[in-house]
């Protein structure tokens, strides 16, 4: 059958009519709909390369199908006339069909690897490397091994795709000395460059992923993870691995692993300076990586009731701000990232910068959420004001349901009520607070716990505030230290200021 036209083509389509035998969910089709129109043009070049295929019946096949795109209604594509269209004259013949569609199906998934392999210059480079190798091309093999050196070598970030694409080149190199010149001896010298570039992107690999478990271990308490070789790795480095912490990569996820799993502050300390010293040389989502694991441990200390960390915290926000790292991998700024810059601000007595910050950044902020972020840090604003009224107007215009905004402005309305000391709207309030953190099957048993502790302790200080007698002080004493000694607890330090205040 010779190739058709584009006005038989569109002369079929339009005059065929519907049924239900169709192609329209079938994988094949599934997968020709995730191709742009430009994508779709280059699978019907693939396809009519004879180096890909000779069968003319998926070429025509493909001329076809480039028309349907990218609706392929039903109508176009029912079997029966497809088949009609690709043989005319000839009776449907099901099994024939389908054969015609798996053959399709498989050139589809050659082209779509084809399309990721030609996105992949290093891999390519590679392929190309070994098989120069074992033609014996030696003049072709150095000159391609030198450029794919400098290219490797102008690699901006040394990170772990660094060092494994010049552990790959090494040993291609090493296995080329031996195959085809007599350069190779017994003590080459690449043997110890290999072990060490192997060793060096397993290094920066083991301590992220275990970095990230520790991390995710932090947010989930009832799964644990396993961090292999946490042991091994602290005796290599402590021997004869210490000069891999050279590498500001492997250095930056070793002091990111100690912090998350010692949580001693002179590994925060340690890894906040090298950030500072670093930051040109890591690559910019891995900075936001270690400022995120910063940034959790400000958090936890805060939550502990380490005052002095809340400064820490907000110069960790500023510091993401400052370096264009606020948006992440999104054109806008997280909701849930606003707020904790403003709350954490305020609380840092940093309002000025805060206040800059909400009027220049407000509209990076989701279009939806945009408007409920801003009545609420101007809820926070008013707050720490100590102009209560006006923070309780501001939380009244927040509508989303979202359990981060609903979350957040029950603790402030909490707090309002309780520097109002008024007794009715204060325990009506904790009450539904109580039953919305009970029932709302989206909230993690950790975050509930402490939640539920926040409640309780406001609570019994609301009580002491409003009671007098000659045991206050002794219970007063009592909460305090339940309160410093509570690990799961937020607003930890709104608490014990409440309790300092009541002592006065």
């Amino acid at each position: 059958m010779k190739n058709v036209s584009f006005q038989r083509i569109y002369h079929y389509i339009v005059t065929i009519g519907s049924t239900q035998k169709n192609m329209n969910n079938s994988r094949f089709v599934l997968l020709l709909k995730t191709l742009s129109p430009g994508e779709l043009k280059q699978f019907r070049d693939f396809v009519h390369s004879p180096f890909f295929n000779k069968e003319k019946v998926l070429m025509n096949l493909a001329d076809y199908l480039k028309i349907c795109h990218p609706e392929y209604d039903k109508k176009h594509m029912e079997k029966e006339k497809v088949f009609e269209f690709l043989y005319p004259g000839k009776k449907y013949n099901d099994a024939l069909m389908r054969n015609v569609i798996s053959d399709m199906l498989r050139l589809a998934n050659e082209f779509l690897a084809v399309l990721n392999f030609n996105k992949k210059e290093f891999r390519k480079d590679m392929l190309l490397l070994e098989e120069l190798k074992s033609r014996k091309l030696t003049g072709h093999f150095l000159k391609k091994k030198e450029r794919v050196s400098k290219t490797i070598e102008n690699t901006v970030y040394k990170d772990e795709h660094y060092y494994d694409k010049q552990y790959e080149l090494s040993l291609i190199y090493s296995g080329f000395q031996k195959d085809v010149t007599d350069s190779y001896i017994r003590e080459n010298k690449l043997f110890q460059e290999i072990s060490d570039l192997l060793t060096s992107g397993f290094l920066i690999k083991i301590l992220y992923h275990n970095t990230f478990l520790l991390t995710r271990n932090s947010q989930i308490s009832n799964f644990r993870f396993t961090y292999n070789l946490s042991v091994e790795l602290d005796i290599f480095f402590s021997r004869e691995g210490k000069k891999f912490l050279d590498i500001p990569y492997v250095n930056a996820y070793y002091l990111s692993f100690k912090l998350m799993q010692t949580q001693e502050e002179k590994y925060f300390f340690l890894l906040k300076d090298f950030l500072i010293k670093n930051f040109d040389i890591l690559h910019i989502h891995k900075s936001k990586d270690i400022l995120t694991v910063l940034t959790n441990f400000c958090y936890t200390k805060v939550t502990s009731g380490s005052d002095e960390f809340v400064k820490q915290q907000f110069e960790l926000y500023k510091q993401t701000v400052d370096k264009g790292l606020h948006k992440g991998t999104v054109d806008y700024i997280s909701n849930i990232f606003f707020i904790s810059l403003v709350a954490t601000g305020y609380e840092a007595g940093e309002s000025v910068w805060v206040n800059k910050f909400i009027r220049e950044n407000i509209n990076e902020v989701k279009e939806d959420l945009r408007t409920d972020t801003h009545h609420f840090c101007c809820a926070l604003g008013h707050y720490w004001k100590n102009d209560l009224e006006s923070s309780l107007v501001e939380l009244s215009k927040v509508t989303s349901e979202e359990f981060v905004f609903k979350q957040n402005i029950k603790s402030l309305t909490l707090k309002i009520y309780y520097d109002l000391n008024e007794s009715e709207p204060f325990y009506s309030h904790i009450d539904t607070y109580k039953h919305f953190i009970l029932n709302n099957k989206i909230v993690h048993d950790k975050v509930r716990e402490q939640v539920n502790g926040f409640i309780n302790y406001s609570r019994k200080l609301f009580n002491l505030k409003n009671t007098d007698g000659k045991d206050k002080e002794f219970e007063l004493n009592k909460i305090k230290r339940e309160i410093s000694e509570n690990r799961a607890l937020i607003n930890k330090i709104w608490l014990l200021k409440k309790a300092e205040e009541l002592e006065r």
